[in-house]
Parts: C-alpha cells; structure tokens; sequence
C-alpha cells in the first residue's frame, strides 16, 4: 500500500483504474420491493443489485437500503444505471436518498414496480 506525502492512500488504483474497496455491501428490502428478494454484489464503492419484485410493491416509498460493509469517512456521492431492460424503463421514477456515511435508499415514485419482474442497477459510490 503506497501513502503520497499528504496522507492518501493508494491501494484502490491498479494501473490506471480504481479498484472498489470496502467488501460487500448487504441490502435490506423496503415497502417499494413488496415481499420480493435482491442478491448485492460487488463491493461499497462499485455494486450490482439485482431485485426481484414481490407482492404488494408499494409506490411512492424506498425499494431498498443498501447498508456498506465498510462506513465512509465522509458522506459519498452515490449515483445509478440500469443495468437491464425493467429497471430503465423506470429509472426516471427512481433516485437516491438518505445518503450517509453508512447506507442510503434507493426510491420511486409512483407507480410501484411489477411483482414477479426482475430489476437490476449498478451503483458507484465515492466519497
């Protein structure tokens, strides 16, 4: 691991790419997922999630939380892409909030998401 002389640490750049750091995140479903199941993937600055809706989605409210193995120093910057076909068709219903240096939601509005569809994003978090 290198330190530059102001105290930076390098580890998480292999060549000319960052490398994501902070192990895997855990994701913890909200009332906008209905009684659905998601996997995360990846680590806290570089992730997948992939849902699948349940029954009872509910509109207006968070699809889930993802909570970072790792707490941030300070708060991040969290933004999102589709990563398939059900998720882009309403990613201009949906948007981050609560943002912290240990979680954040990802939201939408109405109306809710389809029970039984699959809806995949990919998240890059920097702090």
């Amino acid at each position: 691991m290198a330190i530059s002389t102001n105290g930076n640490i390098y580890a998480g750049v292999e060549g000319n790419h960052l490398i994501g750091l902070g192990g895997v995140p855990t994701v913890a479903l909200g009332p906008g997922a209905g009684a659905g199941s998601a996997v995360v993937t990846g680590t806290d600055t570089s992730c997948t999630v992939t849902l699948t809706a349940g029954a009872g989605t509910a509109p207006n409210s968070v699809v889930f939380t993802i909570t970072f193995n790792t707490s941030f120093m300070v708060t991040p910057h969290t933004v999102f892409s589709a990563k398939n076909a059900n998720t882009s068709a309403n990613t201009a219903r949906m948007f981050v909030t609560n943002t912290g240096t240990a979680s954040f939601d990802l939201n939408i509005t109405n109306p809710a998401l389809t029970s039984g569809r699959v809806y995949s994003w990919t998240f890059t978090t920097l702090g």
